[in-house]
């Protein structure tokens, strides 16, 4: 039996909003640590990405890859602005 579309529709929004609730919890993760930490959780994110980038090369899946890439880009400014915005004594 095939799912229907309403199905899939409801599927993918509660996903999207799964989606927005953990990146929401990961910034109010990162703001509550102290400057130096928040450097450290920034480091080790870009380095987890790029070991992801890299193994989706390696797999030669180059859509994923661009998609990947676009997400990162858009978390990693979404958590240096948490930073920012934090450091500033906006949070």
């Amino acid at each position: 039996m095939k799912p229907d579309f309403a199905s899939i529709k409801r599927d993918y929004e509660k996903l999207r909003y799964d989606l927005l609730a953990s990146n929401m919890a990961h910034l109010a993760l990162l703001s509550t640590l102290p400057a130096a930490q928040q450097d450290q959780a920034l480091q080790a994110y870009v380095k987890l990405t790029v070991q992801q980038e890299e193994t989706v090369e390696k797999a030669q899946m180059p859509e994923l890859l661009a998609h990947m890439q676009a997400a990162h880009q858009r978390l990693y400014s979404g958590l240096r602005g948490v930073v920012k915005m934090q450091r500033a004594g906006l949070l």
